[in-house]
């Protein structure tokens, strides 16, 4: 069939730029000619493949079961042909075929890449700018990147530094192969040079996901670099439409991703405006959603990564809501701007320390509401940090105020119930201060009675980048080692850096070893009580977790429950949970309910319908109701409940237990306020992880009939029983006040 070239989108032609438009369409032949003066083309025509000085290609395998990753040189004969998807190439006669290829319809998992090096002719381009496009026709997002990482780093922990993912451009043929470009970036990252492109299927969605490569550019474009220049977090208007990290300014490409052209960026926005008004179900969240259509003209007329996708994070975490997430991007650096490595893992990135809240009770009170809890056994920074120290300062600006902007503009996750939105400063305050600010202030007592208090000055941003130039993306720079560390079953605390709880001191002696980044339960006996530990309800083994709960509750003894870094879990273990601490004389009926239609999120009439699925929740219409229709136990253990950071089913489960007779909640804030399901998006545009929203809502009721003038809960977080904050004075001695506080209530 003869190609005709096409423009996806009517105002794709106006939004790719002249330079981006690489390869040119042969009419009579019905094909596209690269450029001619191109550092690399990769047209993967038979016997040359390549044209292009010093580049050097690999294969590069993706166990999608094991998770390992093997490769070996490349062989043309390794890959399948076009014809597995009756693809006619896009030029000449050759083609490449990427992805799960030779695994369709088996049960393994292998992908198939490709890597391409030329370390020689990336070191020339160091202080320049360069611009990657190719064509595809895809059942995936291809995942083809400019990889940032110095010659001596594996092509793993570059990618986890620096990448940017090329993007549809909007110009197309008619068979189906679409144009995909970086633009026009910088050939070096904070100093770090290009390490390679890398092309592979990021996930094995629909467990066939391929694409095909065909007529790759690499082009050195010309003009100064866009990054560099010296920045600090309340001053980074001289980036321009970079980012500051570290100190220095950033191609935002490199932060947030390559920029989507104008009709795809609409699309884009246009989904995430249906999904929060048409599909998600937070009742809240259907209040704010105001402010999200506020924001849509500014982010359609967007026109640098960080202006579009920043700002359609700051709309998406102005709805508050710890379940609705854009999804997030590739690299390392793209995690600089969305706070966490790894999701709802935070850490103490290169600062060593991980922050909690106090309360400043000592002479000479600072105001300070946020500590160090804890450090590591090494710090590079110039003063170490101190348990106890309190953050008074962020590049000048007052700690919390520097904290409650940087969390709308880069945290990855926000709180429904604004009143527990200290837990997140606190927790995320390392990743967002190591990433974003260039110094900070401590007040540091003198000794645990404070007699006297001096402020330490704590300049960073030069330390962050010579970490980065004496070694690596590693836990000591960015916590990914770390987090990784932790999800296997390692400590939270470890020389090579710590992953940050929210909690002063464990409530257990010893921790059981997570296993595969699910979560387990700890306990200690003690005289007269059993302490239990656990995150969030997500149990490696659901049969070991009920069997552990209801030993617990065998030995008569009161129970303390230290659950203050809660993200949630299953349904399933909440409503044991429920039935197993929450007596019979305590009646309470419950109803996780999907919105009424797209229409409307809530309707009486629907409502009153999905009441029925408190008898029949295995019916069709309540396949995602968490309904509770009251315990049937007559004898519960006393139980102290010590929450933190809780979110989702860490949200319903102390609801479940709160108010009952047997039960005291101690915290220093409410939870975060998310009473519902939480419904993965598949990601939107190539690089991204998936987005993600809440489904459903849920009302509570001591009786069955009290559930239909119950409010929704969402936005409402449980309010603890008693509000215990941890006293500086506490931290300074080695006690953990919440965790006394509980202790002592079980023996009265």
């Amino acid at each position: 069939m003869r190609k005709i070239p096409l423009l996806l989108g009517a105002l794709a032609c106006a939004l790719v730029s002249k330079a981006s438009l690489a390869a040119t369409f042969d009419a009579t032949t019905g094909s596209l000619h690269a450029a001619t003066d191109n550092l690399l083309t990769a047209d993967f025509e038979p016997g040359a493949p390549f044209v292009g000085k010093g580049f050097t290609a690999t294969e590069r395998f993706l166990d999608f079961g094991t998770g390992k990753r093997t490769s070996k040189p490349f062989a043309p004969a390794d890959y399948p042909t076009l014809d597995a998807i009756s693809a006619v190439p896009a030029s000449g006669a050759g083609g490449l075929l990427l992805g799960l290829i030779d695994t369709m319809g088996k049960s393994d998992l292998v992908s198939k890449g490709i890597v391409l090096e030329a370390p020689e002719t990336f070191a020339t381009l160091a202080n320049g700018r360069v611009r990657l496009t190719f064509w595809s026709i895809a059942r995936e997002h291809p995942h083809v990147a400019l990889v940032y990482g110095k010659p001596s780093w594996s092509i793993d922990a570059s990618m986890t530094f620096a990448q940017v993912t090329a993007v549809p451009t909007g110009r197309a043929l008619d068979d189906g192969w679409a144009e995909f470009s970086t633009g026009d970036v910088d050939a070096s990252i904070l100093g770090i040079p290009l390490r390679a492109i890398v092309a592979e299927v990021a996930s094995p969605r629909m467990g066939g996901a391929h694409f095909s490569l065909d007529t790759l550019e690499l082009t050195k474009v010309e003009g100064a670099q866009t990054g560099g220049a010296a920045c600090t977090s309340v001053a980074d208007s001289v980036c321009g439409s970079g980012d500051c990290v570290l100190g220095r300014c950033v191609p935002s490409e490199a932060t947030w991703g390559a920029l989507l052209s104008a009709e795809h960026r609409k699309e884009l926005v246009g989904r995430w405006r249906t999904t929060v008004s048409s599909i998600q179900g937070s009742r809240v969240v259907a209040s704010r959603v105001p402010s999200f259509e506020a924001a849509v003209p500014a982010l359609v007329a967007a026109d640098s990564p960080r202006a579009f996708y920043g700002g359609l994070h700051k709309a998406m975490q102005s709805l508050g809501d710890f379940h609705l997430s854009e999804g997030t991007p590739a690299s390392a650096l793209a995690n600089a701007v969305v706070s966490a490595t790894v999701p709802y893992r935070p850490t103490s990135s290169f600062l060593g320390a991980c922050f909690g809240e106090v309360a400043d009770d000592l002479p000479g009170a600072s105001g300070g509401s946020i500590a160090v809890y804890r450090t590591a056994a090494t710090s590079i920074l110039p003063t170490a940090l101190r348990v106890g120290d309190v953050l008074t300062e962020i590049d000048g600006v007052p700690a919390t105020n520097w904290l409650r902007d940087a969390t709308l503009a880069h945290g990855d996750r926000s709180a429904a119930d604004e009143a527990s939105l200290s837990a997140t400063w606190a927790l995320r305050a390392a990743d967002l201060i190591g990433h974003h600010a260039t110094s900070f202030k401590v007040l540091r007592c003198s000794d645990a009675a404070c007699v006297t208090r001096s402020v330490i000055d704590v300049p960073i941003g030069q330390v962050g980048r010579d970490a980065l130039a004496a070694s690596g993306p590693s836990a000591t720079l960015l916590g990914e080692t770390a987090a990784l560390a932790f999800d296997a079953g390692g400590a939270p605390a470890t020389s090579a850096g710590l992953v940050c709880t929210g909690r002063f001191k464990d409530a257990v002696d010893t921790l059981t070893p997570r296993a595969s980044g699910l979560d387990v339960v700890s306990s200690t006996a003690r005289t007269g009580r059993v302490d239990v530990q656990l995150d969030g309800f997500m149990p490696a083994d659901s049969t070991a977790f009920e069997a552990a709960f209801k030993g617990f509750v065998a030995t008569g003894k009161p129970l303390l429950v230290d659950a203050r870094y809660g993200t949630g879990g299953l349904s399933s273990a909440g409503t044991f949970l429920a039935g197993l601490l929450r007596s019979s004389a305590d009646p309470l009926f419950s109803l996780d309910s999907m919105r009424a239609s797209v229409e409307h999120v809530s309707t009486d009439a629907a409502f009153a319908k999905q009441l029925t699925c408190l008898d029949s929740p295995g019916a069709l219409d309540c396949t995602f109701a968490q309904s509770f229709t009251g315990s049937k136990v007559t004898s519960v253990p006393k139980v102290a409940w010590v929450n933190g950071y809780d979110v989702s089913e860490n949200d319903i489960v102390p609801r479940f237990l709160a108010g009952g007779s047997t039960t005291r909640i101690f915290a220093a804030h409410p939870t975060m306020g998310s009473f519902g399901f939480a419904a993965s998006v598949p990601a939107y545009v190539a690089g991204w992880g998936d987005g993600s929203f809440q489904g459903s809502d849920t009302r509570f009721a001591p009786d069955r009939a009290g559930l239909s003038t119950a409010r929704w809960e969402s936005g409402h977080g449980v309010t603890p029983d008693e509000i215990v904050v941890q006293k500086l004075s506490d931290l300074l001695l080695g006690k953990d006040t919440l965790l006394a506080r509980a202790a002592a209530w079980t023996a009265e």
